[in-house]
């Protein structure tokens, strides 16, 4: 799931409504399971279409708890919630402003919950109770995070890599971003002596040369 910097999130639903679109493959189960309850209450209780639509609606039941089916109107509330935009649940999406759809698009990829999820600057727009429950939600999330940000106590808090991009070449750095500024002064650091050592060894190569141009001159 992939998070633009500025999120363009367009639909003619609800908010609400757009974000429960996350589980449509969850509501039509719980549609399924509605059916198969109707279709039980028909059947004589001891026949073998009794047995056979018992077991339907058993098995759709056991799906819907394995998918957690039941609690998705809980999942959007709570998102909605954490990233304040409960006043906003019942406003068309496209009416909303240009950082409200930028959060509305952020809510509906936390709550898809995919294995990758790759943010562009996503606290922006973001008030300081807003971010840190996104800090807390992300931490716990089970999604693989590709983050590009400008807030470093938001990337100490939750980035255990950081990629640092200079002339085209990528340098992975272990740690948060704190740890990272620490191992990139060592990094230049290093560079610095290993330099300065090549161009000691180049001089010298150089006046080694030019001291044996001399000889060779003098022999002649």
């Amino acid at each position: 799931g992939y998070l633009r910097q500025n999120g363009n999130l367009s639909s003619d639903l609800s908010l609400y409504e757009e974000l429960k679109t996350v589980f449509a493959a969850e509501l039509a189960l719980i549609g399924k399971i509605s059916q198969a309850a109707e279709d039980l209450a028909t059947k004589t209780e001891g026949t073998d279409e009794y047995k056979k639509a018992a077991d339907r609606y058993h098995r759709l039941c056991l799906e819907a708890d394995a998918k957690d089916a039941y609690n998705v109107d809980v999942k959007v509330k709570t998102v909605l919630g954490g990233m304040g935009m409960s006043p906003f649940a019942d406003q068309c999406v496209n009416t909303l402003s240009g950082g409200e759809k930028t959060k509305a698009a952020l809510c509906k990829l936390l709550l898809a919950s995919p294995e990758l999820m790759i943010l562009d600057e996503p606290t922006n727009h973001l008030d300081y109770k807003t971010l840190d429950w996104l800090e807390t939600f992300l931490s716990a999330s089970k999604s693989a995070l590709i983050v590009v940000s400008h807030d470093r106590y938001f990337l100490d808090k939750l980035v255990g890599k950081v990629w640092d991009v200079q002339h085209g070449k990528i340098t992975q750095y272990k740690g948060n971003y704190t740890k990272y500024k620490v191992l990139k002064a060592e990094y230049l650091a290093r560079q610095a002596k290993e330099y300065e050592a090549q161009q000691k060894e180049i001089a010298k190569l150089a006046d080694y040369v030019e001291r044996n141009k001399a000889r060779a001159s003098t022999a002649d």
